[in-house]
């Protein structure tokens, strides 16, 4: 038998003692706990490099990291903002379907061949009225095939949980979720390095934490990544290997937004043209109001219709039929879910026939500046996180479910999913030069002086 036809019946999982299984439980909460912990106070560190991505505008800061419990474990903290939810997010990371799988592999850059479900120690909740409705633990095997790589597979603690911190001089709240892995030891799943080649992976308190912001709708998140690669190779030379993975790490945290952004808009792509207004009407950007020539190039957004000129659209592949994707325009408020407010705009910017069509905007994201600018920018695409103490307690959503929750809890693809699709027109992800960002205006995600509870434990964490 070969590495590629591993799965379920590879495996002689015993029954639990129900010591051992609350000990599994209680490694993953304390290893829960402690990326919590890294992830939010891990901001006086100097920032390695940041990235951008051109078409969300989005920026993530990479930081490289020590791991708080053993200073000689060396990582990396990228830390970004997304728009979308605490319940769509925790949906996401709950993989118990093979199209979820495949979009986790695809939004993670990871090729995962198989996934298992050894243990469930926790299970998720089916019904929202639970008092802990996005708690998950399991014990999960995953074999991954990375490119011009060997195949390395993974045995680790899966731990979901909601969390929020409470800051003791206010007694204000904020929330956040948490998807942590810890790699773990278990007999019924041996290293099968000698057998089938394959390296095993090691995380250590690596995953992602999303944290409310004052802006509803908008999360910061924060993705930890704390790993040992396994494999003769990198053993020599982890450091050049870790660095090399830098724009890597980025890029996800940047493509889960991109995900998001598909899948709110892609509902929107199936209504009629035929009540978009024409461009030939059209004078002006109906975002930033500039005046269009006979030589500018015309961009219609295929979710709201409006008419903008080059700079304030972007290409995005969307996959309209099974096995057809097709790149359209999109506008920055679509990609952004800013919400459009009318604006007057001078009398003198319009003629007889774009004054009923034009329907400008004044959310816009708002752009790097770059080197040799003196005038300070926000970093980011969001207005700054405020200090924890100020932000509200809570924020209520209304956003329709991402995937159905039914589904087998072991996944076997037994083939890599399709590759991402790449847009062949322009880079997406690209450095910034340290002239075009400050350090002072991407500290935005730290916690302190307040209290860390998870909401499945009743123990507190003071930071």
């Amino acid at each position: 038998m070969s590495w590629q036809d591993l799965g379920r019946d590879s495996f002689r999982c015993p029954p639990q003692s129900e010591s051992a299984r609350r000990g599994l439980i209680d490694e993953a909460k304390l290893a829960c706990k402690y990326l919590v912990v890294t992830a939010t106070t891990s901001d006086a560190i100097p920032i390695d490099s940041v990235i951008m991505n051109t078409k969300t505008k989005r920026h993530a800061s990479i930081r490289m990291i020590k791991d708080k419990m053993d200073p000689s474990l060396g990582g990396s903290h990228v830390y970004t903002r997304i728009r979308t939810t605490i319940d769509a997010v925790s949906d996401f990371f709950y993989l118990d379907t093979p199209n979820k799988v495949q979009d986790y592999s695809r939004v993670m850059g990871e090729t995962i061949v198989n996934k298992v479900t050894l243990y469930t120690l926790v299970e998720r909740p089916v019904s929202e009225a639970s008092s802990q409705p996005l708690h998950y633990v399991g014990v999960e095997w995953v074999l991954n095939k990375p490119k011009a790589s060997p195949p390395r597979d993974w045995c680790y603690l899966s731990y979901h949980d909601e969390f929020c911190f409470v800051d003791e001089g206010s007694g204000e709240q904020r929330k956040g979720w948490v998807a942590c892995m810890h790699s773990v030891d278990l007999s019924c799943c041996p290293s099968m390095e000698k057998r089938y080649g394959i390296n095993r992976g090691t995380f250590i308190r690596s995953g992602h934490v999303f944290l409310e912001t004052a802006e509803p709708g908008v999360l910061d998140y924060i993705k930890v990544s704390l790993i040992k690669f396994g494999g003769s190779v990198l053993k020599h030379c982890p450091q050049f290997y870790l660095k090399s993975l830098v724009k890597t790490y980025g890029s996800i945290a940047l493509n889960l937004e991109e995900h998001f952004i598909l899948r709110r808009l892609r509902p929107l792509l199936d209504l009629p043209v035929t009540r978009f207004q024409q461009k030939k009407d059209v004078d002006y950007c109906n975002q930033c109001l500039a005046r269009f020539s006979w030589i500018t190039l015309k961009k219609q957004c295929r979710a709201c219709g409006d008419i903008v000129c080059q700079k304030c659209s972007s290409k995005w592949p969307l996959q309209f039929y099974v096995h057809k994707l097709v790149k359209v325009a999109l506008c920055e408020n679509c990609i952004s879910g800013a919400q459009k407010q009318p604006q007057e705009p001078a009398a003198h910017m319009l003629t007889a026939t774009s004054m009923m069509e034009l329907s400008p905007t004044t959310s816009r994201p708002r752009k790097t500046y770059v080197a040799g600018d003196q005038e300070e920018r926000s970093f980011h695409q969001t207005k700054p996180l405020e200090p924890a103490h100020a932000r509200p307690p809570s924020y209520s959503y209304d956003e329709s479910e991402m995937y159905d929750k039914v589904g087998p809890s072991i996944i076997t693809l037994g083939a890599s999913p399709p590759d991402a699709p790449v847009d062949d027109d322009e880079m997406t992800i690209h450095f910034l030069s340290p002239s075009q960002w400050r350090e002072s205006s991407v500290t935005n995600a730290s916690a302190q002086d307040v209290r860390l509870t998870l909401q499945s434990d009743s123990s507190s964490i003071y930071l």
